[in-house]
């Protein structure tokens, strides 16, 4: 057992910090410019994050926008099909804890036709159950 500290000028800014069995730890900073992300889950990884700067609006099929500002926390569950919209300078910090690939695309398209066939075509062109995400 240990304990790991990492100095303030030693964070990485654009990739995992702290990286164990099954989670990492991150810390974020970044100049936004608006655009949309596209739409993805994180598979079997639960998403947590805590922004200090800037404003991510994170949008579901089932609960619309929801608007992340500063001092606000926030989890996404595992499989939650989702895309965000960054606004200005970001700084947050984020932990995922799960196993698997942790970021799954999902064709926009497919993914609103899974109204239907309940059924999104994923970044490797395997299908993958998004079962009622887009209704």
């Amino acid at each position: 057992m240990s304990v790991r500290r990492i100095p303030p000028d030693e964070v990485p800014r654009d990739r995992s910090a702290i990286e164990g069995d099954g989670f990492t730890a991150t810390f974020a900073a970044f100049d936004a410019s608006p655009r949309q992300d596209t739409w993805h889950h994180h598979g079997d990884h639960d998403v947590v994050a805590y922004l200090l700067a800037g404003s991510i609006d994170i949008e579901t099929p089932d609960d619309g926008v929801i608007e992340m500002r500063p001092g606000d926390l926030v989890h996404i569950e595992r499989r939650t099909v989702h895309r965000e919209v960054y606004l200005g300078h970001i700084e947050m910090v984020g932990f995922d804890v799960g196993v698997g690939p942790g970021r799954i695309e999902a064709n926009e398209q497919t993914a609103h036709d899974s109204q239907d066939n309940k059924h999104a075509t994923i970044e490797d062109d395997t299908e993958k159950d998004i079962t009622d995400a887009f209704e």
